[in-house]
């Protein structure tokens, strides 16, 4: 029988086949709507937008299908990345800062923070934990519904294997 033991890594989280990490963004682009360069783990990057329009508040959890880890139950299917927003409010605002803010807001003109030689650019959507997210297999697939999945896989199954 081999026991497999993930170490933590400083980024994500794993909750069966879905990744989970946080991203911080400003409030102007909480309010404003914003892409950032992503970086997955085998170190591929990916511009992932909040579109214009869309309102960020702390806590939020947005999600990209397809952008998890492999899922060992559908061979050539992968899990979602869940992607908790931080929002980093400034401490203070000056009126000019705060008129350009307010003017920005109206517009809803998107700043960015992108990498422009990054050719992969995917729209994020909004997470509901208490609707159903089926991954293609009928599964359910948010952050919490694995934890009693991961627990499961982490037993053995049929008969152990014993040394003679």
């Amino acid at each position: 029988m081999f026991i497999v033991k993930q170490k933590p890594h400083q980024k994500f989280k794993r909750r069966g086949a879905d990744l989970i990490v946080e991203q911080e963004l400003t409030l102007e682009e909480a309010l404003t709507g914003g892409k950032f360069t992503f970086e997955h783990l085998g170190g591929k990057k990916f511009n992932l937008t909040v579109e214009a329009g869309r309102i960020v508040k702390p806590s939020d959890v947005m999600m990209v299908d397809g952008l998890g880890m492999p899922d060992f139950r559908a061979p050539g299917t992968f899990g979602k990345l869940y992607v908790i927003v931080n929002i980093k409010f400034p401490v203070h605002i000056e009126e000019e800062k705060l008129a350009a803010l307010l003017k920005s807001i109206e517009t809803l003109d998107p700043k960015t923070k992108v990498n422009e030689e990054t050719k992969e650019r995917i729209v994020m959507r909004d997470y509901h934990p208490n609707q159903r997210n089926l991954r293609e297999d009928g599964e359910m697939a948010g952050p919490e519904e694995h934890e009693d999945q991961q627990r499961e896989d982490q037993q053995p199954h049929g008969i152990p294997c014993q040394t003679q």
